[in-house]
């Protein structure tokens, strides 16, 4: 190239396009490792495979659709990956209702509500968009029949266009319906309890405005009964303690439950559980101890 003048505006393109590509790499990058996992790097590709043309995500979830992901509820906690400028449509269980939507990060990111269809098949649907990139965030979404947990992370190439549920209880409740045992009142349809093996927890205790009515587990679920009016305003959390020892608080994680009318519903036996709600100042929380777990 013979014009000097050039030859420096085209090297000096070159290198703001190599810095760029640079400096896209690093903000994907934090504290020396990449938020893609190589787990689900892995997963990105499947996806890739499956919808060349879309966008794709990442986690414990199958592709079923180009440019859809569908998360099996109960699984796991399902990660979705959001990008700037793009929108994220989480749709729910068809007919079920969102009671309320709490957000870690409610600054970098926004998060709306729609709605498709109608009479029993009307869906409910959450729109996801993070104001920046990099970012990593969890969601918690307390509907009629469960409560999701879910984490948000925004990447700087790849997105979810749309996310999408399985229910293999939903698929169950009919075959539960034949079952031993009878349903408690002021249960939803689908879980039945055996009466002959209910055991009632030993102490409730905390907040008497969040506290249940009762709790109870027949050896496979552990159920615990809400007053109807609590439920109906915002559906608290409900969470497995842990023994902190002598000096440390005790550890308090979350639970993998549905809800059915004003009653969580818990896989398996636990010694000690916490519902809790209210944020800040105004958070409640009341312990329920059933003793060991078996």
């Amino acid at each position: 190239m013979r014009n000097p003048r050039m030859l420096a505006l085209t090297l000096c393109a070159l290198c703001a396009e190599g810095l760029c590509d640079s400096a896209l790499e690093e903000y994907g990058q934090r504290n020396g490792r990449s938020y893609v996992t190589e787990g689900e790097e892995r997963l990105l590709a499947d996806l890739g495979r499956f919808s060349p043309q879309g966008s794709h995500g990442y986690g414990l979830a199958a592709a079923t659709a180009p440019g859809e992901v569908t998360f099996t509820f109960g699984g796991s906690t399902p990660t979705i990956v959001c990008a700037l400028v793009q929108l994220t449509d989480v749709a729910l269980e068809p007919g079920e209702r969102i009671n309320d939507v709490q957000l870690g990060d409610t600054v970098r990111w926004t998060v709306t509500s729609s709605v498709s269809g109608s009479g029993d098949e009307e869906v409910e649907h959450l729109i996801i968009k993070p104001n920046d990139t990099g970012l990593r965030t969890t969601m918690l979404v307390t509907t009629d029949r469960r409560a999701y947990h879910l984490n948000l992370v925004s990447d700087p190439r790849r997105f979810m266009p749309a996310v999408r549920f399985s229910y293999p209880g939903s698929a169950l409740s009919g075959l539960r319906r034949g079952s031993r045992g009878a349903p408690r009142p002021g249960g939803g349809p689908g879980t039945l309890v055996d009466s002959s093996r209910l055991a009632h927890a030993r102490d409730i205790s905390g907040d008497p405005a969040i506290c249940p009515l009762e709790a109870y587990h027949d050896g496979r679920h552990t159920f615990v009964e809400m007053p109807p009016l609590i439920m109906q305003r915002h559906v608290p959390a409900l969470l497995e303690v842990g023994d902190g020892g002598l000096f440390s608080a005790d550890p308090a994680t979350m639970l993998n439950y549905r809800v059915e009318g004003n009653r969580f519903i818990a896989e398996g036996v636990h010694a000690r559980l916490r519902v809790m709600g209210g944020a800040g100042g105004a958070a409640q929380s009341c312990d329920i101890r059933f003793g060991e777990a078996s």
